[in-house]
C-alpha cells in the first residue's frame, strides 16, 4: 500500500480554509480534475457526494464519504477508483497564527 503525506500553508484563518475545503461544491471552480459534484447527502458534519473528475483521458465518477471533525475531514471512497485497492485519507487543520497549515 502507498502512503504519503504533504503540507503547505495557506495565508487564511483556519476557520476560513475549513470551509473551502468542505464546500466541494466549488471545487470545479477551483480544480483542474474536479469537472462536478453531486451531493447526495449533507449535515454538518457529514457528506456523501459523487465526485465527475477527468483521469487518464476519460470522465469517472466516484462516490465519496466526508466526515468533519474539529480540525480534520477525512474522506473515503467506497468503491475506489479501479487502479485502488482503498482510497481513503484526511486534511488536518493546524491554526498558524493568522495561516492555517494543512
Amino acid at each position: 500500500m502507498r502512503e504519503f503525506e504533504t503540507s503547505t500553508v495557506v495565508e487564511r484563518d483556519i476557520g476560513t480554509v475549513m470551509e473551502a475545503y468542505w464546500r466541494a461544491e466549488t471545487w470545479p471552480q477551483f480544480t483542474r480534475h474536479v469537472r462536478a459534484v453531486d451531493i447526495h447527502f449533507e449535515d454538518d458534519n457529514t457528506q456523501i457526494l459523487s465526485l465527475h473528475v477527468d483521469t487518464r483521458g476519460k470522465r469517472d465518477v466516484f462516490k465519496t464519504v466526508r466526515i468533519r471533525q474539529v480540525r480534520e475531514i477525512h474522506y473515503f471512497q467506497p468503491v475506489p477508483p479501479p487502479t485502488l485497492l482503498r482510497h481513503h485519507g484526511a486534511w488536518l487543520f493546524w491554526s498558524r497564527g493568522p495561516a492555517t497549515e494543512i
